[in-house]
C-alpha cells in the first residue's frame, strides 16, 4: 500500500491551487480581452490567499515536527546546536 506523506500532500495541493488560478487568470483574460485589471483580478488573489492560508497549520506542523526530531537527533548524540561565533562584533 502507498503511504502518504502530508508534505507531498500538501506541495501537490499547492500546484494545483497554482495551476488553477494561472488556468483562470490566462481563460478570463480570453474572454474579457485584454490582461486583468487589478480590481478584476482580485478575485484570484483571494482564492489563492484563502487555499494557501487553509495549508498553512499543515505546514506549520511538519515544521513542528522536524525541528523537534533535529533537537532530538541532538540530544541523542550528546551535541548542543551549533552557535555563530560572535568575537567579531565590534568590528
Amino acid at each position: 500500500m502507498i503511504k502518504h506523506h502530508a508534505k507531498s500532500i500538501s506541495n501537490i495541493l499547492k500546484i494545483i491551487i497554482v495551476g488553477f488560478i494561472f488556468f483562470n487568470y490566462m481563460y478570463q483574460s480570453k474572454v474579457a480581452g485584454h490582461p486583468l485589471t487589478a480590481d478584476e483580478g482580485k478575485c484570484l488573489l483571494y482564492i489563492a490567499i484563502c487555499g494557501f492560508l487553509i495549508l498553512c497549520p499543515i505546514d506549520a506542523s511538519i515544521f513542528i515536527k522536524n525541528l523537534k526530531s533535529i533537537k532530538n537527533i541532538n540530544a541523542k548524540s550528546g551535541q548542543k546546536p551549533k552557535e555563530e561565533d560572535n568575537d567579531n562584533e565590534d568590528a
